[in-house]
């Protein structure tokens, strides 16, 4: 591989080894335990003196700069990610002190360099260690000038928490990694300090370049990663928790795996990051995209049979406008949290039959459950009290409170729990033939506490139980919900990544909340799993949103890619909200990018490009109209050049543009979509009205010897809709020929031809000029 690196025999000759990567070199100092990683890219922050740590149970801690003596050996591999090199520093310990090594590794076409750390229990006893510090700069750091101006980057620790950037001078005011890992309200101790969960990076807003760190494994370890800014230096600390894992004589434990990254651009830091996770961890990302509806957001736990069975009837009776393929029953079907099997009277024909009926119709049906809770007030917990997570004192720890009751978290080592959790499922995907399973409030089996089977992490048993829900539903879609997203990684089809929607714009539940935690995740997307924004809420009653916060919501929840869930009572909807949902079928793989995520902490501006055409997102938070100035350069766009700009909601042309557009009196809390296309002297489609993701109107191109714009139009069946065309001034359209024009008509003030469309199949499109 690299024939300019020392070997391990000339160690006598030298004091430091070099392990060069494509982003950037690490020299490890044989004397003095530490390292430093410097970037190949001058803008990307040096880390300095940087050590590796293992912390054990009884409090001591063992550092890489201790004194000891050290080796190395160098080596070449191969495995999933392609060929690299691997350099192992071997410490070994004076006295009863336990030895480890550090392990480097670098990929011949691959950017990043990957850490982690084994311990090995060579003394006459066993030891427990608590967590291992893959990374820390206590007694060095990142030189950052102006480190007010740099942002790090954070992730949340589950499905429910959020995924921002924040500034160094900024105090964190969200939910905090707490130690038994939940995320709680856990005031920042200053400005500047700040826990992520899995991965984190400091970024510069102006560059956008920077480091990212973050555990590319995450099966057996809960990562954290911490930033901690001290003046003009940032210190970065990377944990990996074994949770006081006892280490018998003669056997040994790793810590989670660890990418460093340098980085010139954020986005694809981030991409990059979840496609090494992807492939370290053999992620499950289906090809289709699911979608269907759901029942909760509308009916809530107050669902009878007979609501399912109407919305059902509409489903079946108008597919060829709503083309979905699940209808999910949502909470409040059964008797009790656990009590899965045991259904309440308002469903009289049980699931089974209700399934039977959804088949009938030609959807699939899905189940939600929350297998991982048990209800203190369930019969589950009053005849195995002894299969949830305890405490040291034996008693059983809350996870949480709902249902009018406490809930306890199921302990997935239990052998009968775990036969309990093969049975449930056996029962629900063989007999009762769902096809789709929801699976809510999973973070409830990763407590830290005490569990049937001793020296397992929570992070282990919250994984187990997730093994085994797959091993049973096979190949059967299976969405994580409130779930830590890490370890659920090649378990798991789909991911809600954001908090619960709700009818209301402001509070926990609502359509804000879930779109500021959608837009930051979107590099999961299609990697790691498909993302679930949560569901669309259009309808027009029994709701406190307004239409601009559904257009939002609509817009949004589209230009995501992610699964795609309707949650209200189809067939109260007005004619008017019916549309909204029929312009978002069928749904596209594709997830739009928050541009300004490296700027302020709630995105405002994202964008999804199709081929020429690139759409942009751009949304008012505020509770006023405010007017917006968009650079086509933060877009992506050359600002020299000029773009017709379109904009979607208002069916209105804005004109063309150059530089920069200047958007006039946005709506509070609403959303102006533009469809932003190359100008010059030839006609171009613009947009269409029938799809928000502008699918179904293929294959454009102009031809200047004909002067002759074609493209192939795919309509919705029988739903009229309109087709925008730019037309250069001077020009005239002389015929247009299409299967499925109604009529067409030309605006000589803005140089808009309009043609309306209406058709059930496929058709051509020519127009002479």
């Amino acid at each position: 591989m690299r024939s300019d690196i020392s070997t391990g025999s000339e160690i006598n000759q030298q004091e430091t080894v070099v392990l060069n990567s494509l982003s950037g070199s690490i020299v490890f100092d044989l004397k003095t335990g530490k390292f430093n990683f410097y970037p190949k890219n001058s803008t990307s922050p040096q880390i300095i003196h940087a050590f590796s740590e293992i912390c054990l149970a009884d409090g001591k801690k063992i550092r890489s700069s201790d004194d000891c003596q050290r080796t190395y050996s160098r080596e070449n591999f191969k495995d999933d990610h392609g060929e690299g090199e691997r350099v192992t520093i071997y410490h070994k310990m004076k006295r009863e002190i336990p030895n480890f090594k550090i392990v480097f590794i670098t990929y011949q076409h691959l950017p990043p360099v990957i850490l982690q750390i084994e311990v090995e229990n060579d003394t006459s006893e066993a030891f427990g260690i608590e967590r291992f510090v893959v990374l820390s700069m206590d007694e060095g750091g990142m030189e950052l000038p102006h480190l007010a101006r740099w942002r790090f980057f954070k992730n949340g620790w589950y499905s429910w928490d959020q995924s921002y950037s924040i500034g160094f001078d900024e105090r964190d005011e969200e939910p905090q990694i707490a130690g038994d890992f939940l995320s709680k309200f856990v005031e920042s101790e200053k400005p500047g300090r700040f826990v992520s969960a899995w991965m984190g990076m400091v970024v510069h807003p102006q560059s956008n370049a920077g480091m990212l760190a973050g555990f590319v494994s995450m099966s057996r370890q809960m990562g954290t990663i911490t930033a901690d800014a001290k003046k003009t230096q940032l210190k970065i600390t990377a944990e990996s928790f074994a949770e006081n894992f006892q280490v018998v004589p003669n056997k040994h434990l790793s810590s989670e795996k660890l990418m460093l990254l340098p980085f010139h651009n954020g986005f694809e830091a981030l991409e990059q990051y979840a496609d090494f996770v992807a492939c370290d961890m053999q992620a499950r990302v289906p090809k289709q995209v699911p979608t269907g509806w759901c029942s909760w957001y509308y009916f809530f736990d107050k669902v009878t049979e007979d609501d399912i069975l109407e919305n059902l009837q509409f489903l079946a009776e108008n597919y060829h406008n709503y083309p979905v393929e699940y209808v999910q029953l949502d909470d409040g079907y059964q008797t009790a949290i656990g009590d899965w099997l045991s259904i309440n009277e308002k469903f009289p024909h049980g699931i089974k039959w209700l399934c039977s009926q959804i088949k009938q119709r030609g959807l699939k049906p899905g189940l939600w459950l929350a297998p991982f809770c048990v209800g203190a007030n369930s019969q589950l917990y009053h005849q195995h009290p002894d299969w949830v997570v305890k405490n040291t004192n034996g008693r059983p720890i809350v996870a949480f409170q709902n249902w009018n009751t406490q809930i306890y978290g199921l302990d997935c080592t239990h052998p009968e729990a775990q036969a309990f959790l093969r049975q449930l499922f056996e029962i629900i995907i063989n007999e009762w033939g769902v096809k789709y399973v929801k699976i809510d409030f999973l973070f409830a089996a990763a407590l830290r506490g005490q569990r049937f089977r001793a020296n397992v992490t929570s992070i282990e048993a919250y994984r187990k139980g997730l093994e085994i829900i797959r091993q049973t539903v096979g190949d059967k879609f299976i969405l994580g919900c409130g779930a830590p997203l890490g370890p659920a990684v090649g378990l798991v089809d789909g991911m809600r990544i954001s908090e619960d929607v709700g009818p209301v714009w402001y509070g926990n539940c609502s359509a804000s909340v879930a779109i500021k935690a959608t837009l930051p995740r979107y590099f999961l997307h299609r990697r790691l799993w498909n993302n679930d924004p949560d569901c669309l809420l259009v309808r027009q009653s029994n709701t406190q949103l307004n239409e601009e916060e559904v257009r939002s919501l609509t817009t949004v929840l589209a230009l995501s890619g992610g699964a795609l869930f309707l949650s209200d009572d189809l067939p109260s909807l007005s004619e008017k909200r019916k549309r909204l949902f029929q312009i978002v079928l069928p749904v596209s793989s594709q997830s739009a990018i928050p541009v300004d995520i490296f700027e302020q902490r709630v995105p405002q501006v994202f964008a999804s490009k199709r081929g020429e055409q690139l759409l942009v997102g751009v949304i008012n938070w505020e509770d006023k109209p405010v007017d917006f100035e968009l650079s086509l350069e933060k877009i992506g766009l050359d600002k020299r050049k000029t773009f017709h700009v379109f904009e979607f909601w208002e069916e209105s042309y804005l004109g063309c543009f150059q530089e920069s557009i200047q958007l006039c009196r946005i709506p509070p809390h609403g959303t102006k979509l533009l469809s932003l296309q190359p100008a010059g002297n030839y006609p171009v489609v613009l947009l269409h009205n029938f799809h928000l993701r502008q699918d179904g109107v293929d294959f454009v191109k102009y031809h200047p010897k004909d002067k002759k714009l074609s493209f192939r139009i795919r309509p919705q069946k029988n739903i009229q809709a309109k087709i925008f065309i730019y037309v250069p001034d001077n020009w005239r359209s002389r015929q247009v020929v299409c299967e499925c024009l109604v009529r067409h008509y030309f605006d000589p003030k803005s140089c808009i031809l309009t043609l309306e469309i209406c058709g059930s199949t496929e058709c051509n499109c020519e127009i002479y000029f």
